[in-house]
């Protein structure tokens, strides 16, 4: 192993930024990386610090000569930005755009939803068809869903009079930790549940890690047919979307929403509530689940 590749290791274990899987992904990554370089740089005493641009600058020409498709070069740039900025060197990286690998444009009024109800779940096991529920109900991520507490969540409070639950920020992407709203009586019927299961366990099993438990719900999952299960939360923000305005967002209709200015500015306070429920300090990331709107005159 290289100067370079054992200063990236380090670094990674040091800056345990982002989920399990976020980490494991950035490490592959920076270990091809490390492999592309040591073809035209020696970097057998070279650190991490020592990242420039001209450095960047060949991987990217690389790629590009490769064939290497833009977004996946777009990814792979945000892994470099991410060694960048831990080094103190964020200029080493520049703009896709100078890079000449512009962003597709991407259609959000399409229903990218998973419905739960129309999933074969006989073969599912109890522990991963609670996360699942979990996922559906609250919109929750997957590993929110299996590192909940139905105690902890509610913490002072009854399932029959909690208004909302809470996920610590030892849950949650980003560590932010969140409130999620009590809306109807399948979420208190699922908290319930969930408690007579485990108690005040989490959703991993005994004998299982959350590493092993997410491998498992992986497996599950796609044997299920119900994919990478993130469509459970479009499916939550398009019921939260129409409970909150009183219409069917842009990406259920297929359609940008073209809203006079009173609609639209319910559709807007609308689009703050569920980025906040999702775990989003952005209101623009709602598009990614519920489409578009444009106000229109009247």
């Amino acid at each position: 192993m290289s100067a370079l590749e054992r200063g990236l290791s380090a670094m990674v274990q040091h800056n345990k930024h982002g989920s399990y899987k976020t980490q494991a992904d950035r490490w592959a990554m920076f270990q091809m990386f490390c492999n592309q370089l040591s073809r035209h740089f020696d970097i057998r005493s070279m650190k991490p610090s020592d990242l420039k641009g001209r450095h960047v600058n060949y991987l990217v020409n690389q790629w590009k000569g490769d064939k290497v498709d833009p977004d996946t070069i777009r990814n792979r740039l945000s892994k470099i930005r991410w060694w960048a900025k831990m080094v103190g060197n964020p200029g080493a990286v520049k703009s896709n755009a100078d890079y000449g690998v512009h962003k597709k444009k991407i259609d959000y009024n399409q229903n990218r939803a998973v419905l739960l109800a129309n999933a074969d779940l006989s073969r599912v096991s109890p522990h991963v068809r609670l996360s699942l529920r979990l996922e559906d109900q609250f919109g929750l991520r997957r590993e929110e869903a299996i590192l909940f507490k139905v105690s902890t969540a509610l913490g002072n409070q009854t399932v029959d009079k909690a208004s909302s639950i809470y996920l610590l920020p030892s849950w949650t992407k980003g560590a932010v930790g969140r409130h999620v709203p009590m809306i109807s009586e399948a979420q208190r019927d699922l908290l319930r549940e969930i408690a007579g299961v485990v108690g005040k366990a989490s959703l991993i099993p005994e004998g299982f890690n959350k590493k092993e438990q997410i491998k498992k719900l992986e497996n599950e999952t796609r044997a299920a047919k119900i994919g990478r299960t993130h469509g459970l939360r479009h499916g939550y923000a398009h019921r939260r979307y129409l409970d909150l305005t009183g219409w069917e967002c842009g990406a259920v209709k297929g359609v940008e929403l073209q809203l006079n200015a009173k609609d639209y500015a319910k559709d807007q306070e609308a689009r703050q509530i569920i980025s906040e429920e999702l775990g989003h300090g952005r209101k623009s990331i709602s598009k990614q689940y519920i489409g578009t709107s444009v106000m229109v005159e009247g």
